[in-house]
């Protein structure tokens, strides 16, 4: 957070620098909807953590469609290489594959086998189809990392889509 921010500018504002996705120009709806902690390295084997982590975990709506807002995207390739967009159905796939978990006893939602993401390759985006079972990858333990949805993305996602479960049944 920047001195003076409340937690939805500082969100806004981190948005904007990583996708330049803007939504601070309105007050948009939003509510804080969880909280995580976490460490960086994540894992001991990869070292003692070195940097502390609070991250509060924001849903903000917007009256644009995901067809408006990826029209605005330009990630920033320093801090992205790749965002999608999920539907409900796909996110409820990605939290019911528990990292680490062969079975964890959950029917799991179909998974498609690719999807679509966007992509920064140089200076441009592009859209490219991509294996799905990326975001169904646990972290590695050891050896090279692999691309994985993080345990605390698991649970951003978790509890976004029980609040817009709650709100709107689907």
């Amino acid at each position: 957070m920047e001195p003076g921010e409340n937690l939805l500018e500082c969100g806004l504002r981190e948005l904007w620098e990583e996708t330049h996705l803007d939504l601070r120009s309105k007050t948009p709806p939003w509510r804080i909807v969880g909280l995580w902690e976490t460490a960086y390295p994540v894992s001991l084997n990869k070292g003692l953590p070195i940097r502390h982590y609070i991250a509060a975990i924001l849903l903000v709506t917007s009256s644009h469609t995901h067809q408006e807002l990826q029209a605005q995207i330009r990630l920033d390739d320093q801090v992205v290489s790749a965002c999608t967009w999920l539907d409900p159905e796909m996110t409820e796939g990605i939290v019911g594959a528990q990292q680490g978990v062969e079975d964890s006893g959950k029917k799991l939602t179909p998974f498609p086998a690719l999807v679509r993401i966007t992509e920064m390759s140089g200076n441009s985006l592009h859209q490219k189809d991509t294996d799905a079972s990326i975001f169904l990858n646990a972290a590695a333990v050891d050896g090279d990392d692999a691309e994985y949805i993080s345990i605390g993305t698991r649970y951003a996602l978790e509890i976004g889509l029980q609040t817009l479960q709650s709100l709107h049944p689907f």
